[in-house]
């Protein structure tokens, strides 16, 4: 009988979620963790508009039998929210460098992604454009975060002039910004942040080094 293999469900474009980097050949292992950890804080996020709403339809996701993560590449996947994946992933990192204790075993960084899209020069440029209109305040400082993985059209160094000339009016800081801009392409999918009110240690999203000395 033949072996079955493992059938990659593909990210939609579209989606906002977590952008999650795990240890070698334990993303499964990595699922969990972080499926516990978006159920334990969906209830203590506070949002505006109709907050039962938002956490019951966050919980519904949450409690498909059929939820799955979108796997991309080894040590990395994509888990879809219905929440602000920046106000949840705030909850979570900060939860954890507060309480001091280690909650994850095998994962490592959590990135909130507030639109995937398909990793073609266009569709990043407009999509990003759109997007820094709305998150990205004239008055803000911002550093960049660009990356191309596993992609043979373009490189980072590319994938970054496309998209610093779209914010050549703010205020770069790679010390203190006060947005974080994420541009990540893996594979044919880019992956897109805006994260607010970084900090030192929060500023990496790696859990492990929230609560290291």
């Amino acid at each position: 009988m033949p072996k079955q293999t493992h059938k990659k469900k593909r990210v939609p474009f579209g989606s906002k979620g977590f952008l999650v980097t795990c240890h070698r050949n334990r993303e499964s292992n990595s699922f969990k963790e972080v499926k516990a950890l978006i159920s334990q804080h969906s209830e203590q996020v506070e949002f505006e508009g109709s907050i039962e709403e938002q956490i019951k339809q966050e919980m519904e996701h949450l409690n498909k039998k059929d939820i799955e993560m979108f796997d991309i590449v080894e040590c990395q996947y994509f888990v879809e929210t219905q929440m602000d994946p920046n106000v949840l992933g705030q909850k979570i990192l900060s939860d954890i460098k507060s309480s001091g204790k280690k909650q994850t075993r095998y994962t490592q960084k959590l990135i909130p992604i507030v639109l995937t899209c398909h990793a073609v020069k266009d569709d990043i440029v407009k999509n990003t454009a759109e997007l820094i209109e709305s998150m990205l305040p004239k008055d803000a400082t911002f550093c960049l975060v660009s990356k191309s993985r596993n992609n043979s059209s373009f490189n980072s160094l590319e994938l970054k002039d496309w998209v610093m000339p779209l914010i050549k009016d703010r205020k770069v800081d790679y010390e203190h910004p006060d947005v974080t801009v994420v541009c990540n392409v893996v594979q044919l999918v880019c992956f897109i942040g805006f994260i607010r009110e970084c900090n030192q240690k929060l500023s990496t999203l790696n859990l492990e080094t929230l609560v290291s000395p």
